[in-house]
């Protein structure tokens, strides 16, 4: 996952990785703002006058996406402008720190990606545990890394990158649990079928 190979591109100072990991998010956030811009209004004009809880749904799946494309754009982005400027690299605990959250987070993905392709959403409660539990550890690094800049072992420009890495990552998290209700309302609702044959998967 995209997510995964720019932490590594991070921690390596991988400027070349980087970048094509830039060029694939930026494409990836430019088809999710087109079909924002270009497909929603269509596609709701095509459902049935009484379908307003599907269009709904449908007009929250298409935005939690966007903001998720935003999210991971800005960390490939940051990351590389980061590293492409000779800054200072992350330290060996900041980077076991992120790893740690990481994984958390590409696990709960996972999991929305099986949903996704069984359409079964029966684990989704499951999943807002999951997300509260990376809401708490998001807390824990933000303070670990809050005691590192106050005792200087840090320097400015890494602290940033390193707290808004921290925040994008817990952004994600939540949209896509946000993205797996919205998803899941649509499969059940009666004009699934109609959105899914012009649009494909959310």
């Amino acid at each position: 996952m995209e997510f995964w190979k720019s932490l590594d591109g991070l921690f390596n100072e991988d400027r070349k990785a980087l970048l094509k990991l830039y060029k694939v998010a930026d494409e990836f956030h430019g088809a999710s703002k087109r079909r924002r811009a270009y497909e929603v209004l269509p596609t709701i004009q095509r459902l049935d006058q009484a379908s307003l809880d599907t269009g709904q749904y449908y007009i929250q799946a298409v935005d939690y996406f966007y903001e998720i494309s935003m999210s991971l754009r800005y960390i490939t982005e940051s990351s590389y402008k980061f590293i492409d400027n000779a800054h200072e690299g992350f330290s060996k605990e900041q980077i076991e720190d992120l790893r740690t959250l990481g994984a958390e987070f590409i696990s709960v993905y996972q999991e929305f990606d099986t949903m996704i392709k069984n359409n079964n959403y029966s684990g989704l409660e499951k999943i807002k545990e999951r997300r509260a539990q990376i809401l708490d550890l998001y807390s824990d690094l933000v303070k670990k890394q809050i005691k590192r800049t106050k005792e200087k072992e840090t320097g400015t420009r890494n602290s940033i990158l390193y707290l808004n890495i921290l925040n994008e990552t817990k952004v994600i998290a939540m949209k896509s649990v946000n993205l797996m209700r919205a998803q899941m309302n649509l499969f059940h609702s009666d004009d699934f079928n109609a959105i899914i044959n012009k649009n494909n998967s959310y």
